[in-house]
């Protein structure tokens, strides 16, 4: 097997993690004050953002996110590298 798909394979449960990110944001399906564009938005945005974190692991490239008020980069392997600690909004 590919190097780079088993290694995407090991990190499956990191996309998994950063969908929790994602569902503050489907909250916004249930607001009337929000476009049909800003609802549509809101249930795409999940998937596409697992399909760039697989394809951007799957090119050995590391995935930078946000983690409790820390940017935090994940490699392909799984290896978190602390960034910046940002101040909360």
């Amino acid at each position: 097997m590919n190097s780079r798909v088993e290694h995407v394979e090991h990190v499956e449960g990191e996309v998994q993690q950063m969908t929790a990110t994602t569902n503050h944001v489907k909250a916004v399906e249930l607001d009337d004050r929000f476009s049909e564009e800003a609802k549509m938005l809101a249930r795409l945005a999940p998937k596409a953002s697992m399909e760039a974190v697989r394809d951007a692991w799957a090119r050995g490239l590391s995935v930078t996110v946000l983690e409790g008020g820390k940017i935090v980069s994940i490699a392909p392997d799984g290896t978190r590298t602390f960034v910046k600690e940002v101040n909360p909004l």
